[in-house]
Order: C-alpha cells, then sequence, then structure tokens
C-alpha cells in the first residue's frame, strides 16, 4: 500500500508540474499575440504617413524630371491649375493694377504690363520651390515613419521570439519535471523495497542460528 500511495503522490506531483508549465507557456505565448497585436496597431497609425511620403516622393521625382519628360509636364500642369496658386496670382496682378490705378496709371500701360509680367513669373518660380520643399518635407516624414516602424518591427520581433521561447522552456520544463518527480519516486520507492529484503535477508540466518542452539 505504501508503495501504490508513493507511486499515485509521484503522479499527482507530475501532472502539477505539467499543468504548472502548460500554464505558464500560455500565458507567454499569450503576451507574445498581445506585442504583435500592438505592432499591428502602430503599423495601423503609421500607415497614413507612410502612404503620404510615398506619394509625395513620387510627386517630387515628376516635378525633377526623374519619372521622365511626360510625368514633369503633368505635375507642372497641376501646379498651374492648383486653386491655391490661382488664388495668390490674381490677388497679386489686382494689387499691381489698383496700385497704378491710384497712381494715375490705367490699365494696357506699359508699366503694369511688365510689373505683372515680372510678379507673375517671380511668383510662380517661388511657388513652385514652395511646392517642391513641402513635398521634400512629407517625403521625409514617410522616410521617418517608416524607419520608426522598422524599429518597432524589430523590437516586437525580438520581443515576441523572447516570449515563445520562454513558452518552450516552461512547457520543457513541467515535462522534465515530471519525469523527474516520477523517476525519483520509483528510486526511492526500489531503495526502499532493497533495503526491507536487505533486512529480511539478514534476518533469517539469526533465526536459525538461536533456533539451532536453544531449540
Amino acid at each position: 500500500m505504501g508503495a501504490v500511495a508513493s507511486i499515485a503522490s509521484a503522479g499527482i506531483g507530475a501532472a502539477g508540474n505539467i499543468i504548472a508549465g502548460n500554464q505558464a507557456a500560455k500565458a507567454q505565448k499569450k503576451a507574445a499575440a498581445l506585442s504583435a497585436q500592438r505592432y499591428k496597431e502602430a503599423e495601423a497609425n503609421y500607415k497614413p504617413y507612410l502612404d503620404a511620403g510615398s506619394s509625395a516622393l513620387d510627386m517630387y521625382k515628376a516635378s525633377l524630371g526623374l519619372n521622365g519628360i511626360d510625368a514633369q509636364k503633368a505635375f507642372y500642369e497641376g501646379f498651374q491649375t492648383d486653386p491655391g496658386f490661382q488664388s495668390a496670382t490674381d490677388y497679386g496682378v489686382r494689387g499691381l493694377e489698383n496700385a497704378n490705378a491710384i497712381g494715375g496709371r490705367y490699365g494696357g500701360s506699359g508699366n503694369i504690363r511688365a510689373g505683372v509680367g515680372e510678379y507673375l513669373q517671380k511668383n510662380m518660380l517661388d511657388a513652385y520651390k514652395t511646392r517642391q520643399s513641402q513635398l521634400g518635407g512629407l517625403a521625409d516624414l514617410g522616410f521617418n515613419a517608416t524607419s520608426g516602424l522598422g524599429s518597432l518591427g524589430q523590437g516586437q520581433a525580438a520581443q515576441g521570439g523572447q516570449f515563445l521561447a520562454n513558452a518552450g522552456y516552461y512547457q520543457g520544463a513541467g515535462i522534465a519535471n515530471a519525469g523527474n518527480a516520477i523517476t525519483k519516486s520509483i528510486g526511492n520507492q526500489q531503495q526502499q523495497n532493497a533495503y526491507a529484503s536487505g533486512l529480511g535477508g539478514a534476518a533469517t540466518p539469526g533465526n536459525n542460528i538461536f533456533g539451532n542452539l536453544f531449540g
């Protein structure tokens, strides 16, 4: 009965080790899944900046002619019809006309034509450079977002990998501890059996001697 109880106790301990190991492994896997989910959320948050940066870079390259002459012409034509640029141009032309009218010079004079022409040329060049600068800034923003997301990805991969490695370790440790518990119990039982057998064997010859002497 003692042997049975000992083995049963060892079995209970082994099961406890396996359950504990599985629970610890499950917690680590859950942590890994949570880490991956957080990365997906960060990726979604970064996406608008990545998309804006990609589009801006393509437009910036078009403005420089890096995407071909047709793309550069299309960009230039689109720029000329930009509502903001048109509004700024109209406002500046009206200002020149008003200034000349106040000075007593009427529309159609050489001074107005020269002033308007000079203004339009300078306004076009400045606005074009400003647009390129804006596109370059957006492209840089997208690049920074890419770098930030890449760093997060590396961190998440390392963290998630560690969580999964921990899960494997805990699960394996639970099984190993369970095996050790059973092996130890069996060993102890075998040792007890051997000890008991030794005592029994030693007592028998002694009994025979005393029996021969006094029997």
